[in-house]
């Protein structure tokens, strides 16, 4: 596959160990197609499907298909989130977007989203935030000047969301965990 620096960056580095694994095993298909990774009109359901044919062409186990669409597949976010890559994790560090309805994806680019940068959200119209179980910390002053911002939905338990740390960023909103609000 040629790849731009561009598009090698888009694919998460396990993501980057398949398409390796494909070439260094010279699998042979007799459909011959190329969409550029960096291509923005791909729609999630279209890429869905073409990595569920790309799974089912290369990988040899059920496993192994699984782990490839779970990390090359990205879960919807919200258009406007802005992240922040680091070696091992992925924060949230602004958003532009114009939702009032904010979710934030458990992955980014194949690794965990783990919490926001300082001021992530300061000064934005929002009403709700998804927040994944992959959040440990929240930044300083996240949600500031978010008047607006009344619901949390965190993905996890009362007791998950007491271990993120600085939490208390999170003012004047109730928690809606799944196993009750706080």
């Amino acid at each position: 596959t040629n790849m731009t620096e561009e598009d090698r960056k888009s694919v998460s580095p396990d993501g980057m160990a398949f398409l390796e694994r494909g070439r260094d095993k010279n699998y042979k298909s007799n459909i011959d197609f190329s969409i550029p990774l960096s291509n923005q009109s791909i729609d999630h359901d279209t890429m869905v499907l073409l990595a569920a044919f790309w799974a089912q062409w290369m990988c040899e186990t059920e496993q192994e298909k699984e782990a490839f669409l779970e990390d090359i597949v990205q879960p919807e976010y919200t258009e406007g989130l802005k992240f922040e890559i680091h070696d091992t994790y992925a924060i949230v560090s602004g958003y532009t977007g114009k939702s009032e309805a904010v979710i934030i994806p458990p992955k980014y680019r194949g690794l965990p989203v783990t919490g926001t940068d300082t001021a992530a959200f300061t000064a934005c119209d929002i009403t709700s935030v998804t927040v994944p179980t992959s959040f440990t910390e929240f930044g300083v002053i996240t949600f500031f000047m978010c008047p607006e911002l009344k619901d949390i939905y965190y993905q996890g338990t009362k007791a998950q969301w007491a271990a993120i740390e600085n939490n208390d960023e999170v003012h004047d909103c109730t928690v809606h965990c799944t196993d009750g609000d706080i």
